[in-house]
C-alpha cells in the first residue's frame, strides 16, 4: 500500500467515524429522550399508586367539612325554631289575656246594662210616685 491509499484509507475511516459519531450522537439523544419518557412513567405509576390514598384522603375532608356545615346550619335552625316556638308562646300568652279583657269587658258592660235598666226602673217609679 502506498502512501496515498493509506491517506484514502484513513480519510475514509475518519468520514467512517463521523458517521459513527453521528449515528452515536442520535442514539444519545433518543436514549436521554428514551430515559425522560421512562421518568415519566415512572411519575405517572407513583401517581396511580398514590391516587386511591389521595381520593380517600380529598374525600374525607370533603365529607368532614359537609358535616361540620351540616351541623352548623342545622343548631342554627333549632336556635331560629327556638325563638319561634317562644315568639309562638308568647303571642298565645297575649291572646290568652285579650280573651280574659274580652270577657270581663263583656260582663262589666252586661251588668252595666243591668244597671242602667234598674236605675231606668227606679227613676221610673220615682217619676210615678211624684206625679
Amino acid at each position: 500500500m502506498s502512501k496515498e491509499d493509506l491517506l484514502n484509507e484513513i480519510v475514509s475511516i475518519n468520514k467512517k467515524i463521523g458517521v459513527l459519531n453521528t449515528k452515536i450522537d442520535k442514539l444519545v439523544q433518543k436514549q436521554i429522550l428514551l430515559e425522560k419518557k421512562f421518568d415519566d412513567l415512572d411519575n405517572i405509576q407513583k401517581s396511580i399508586t398514590t391516587l386511591p390514598v389521595k381520593l380517600n384522603t380529598t374525600t374525607y375532608q370533603i365529607i368532614s367539612q359537609l358535616r361540620e356545615e351540616v351541623n352548623d346550619i342545622s343548631s342554627e335552625f333549632e336556635e331560629k325554631i327556638s325563638d319561634t316556638i317562644g315568639k309562638l308562646e308568647s303571642l298565645v300568652n297575649v291572646n290568652k289575656r285579650l280573651d280574659q279583657f274580652e270577657e270581663n269587658s263583656k260582663a262589666y258592660i252586661e251588668k252595666m246594662r243591668y244597671m242602667l235598666i234598674e236605675m231606668e226602673d227606679m227613676i221610673k217609679e220615682e217619676c210615678k210616685g211624684e206625679k
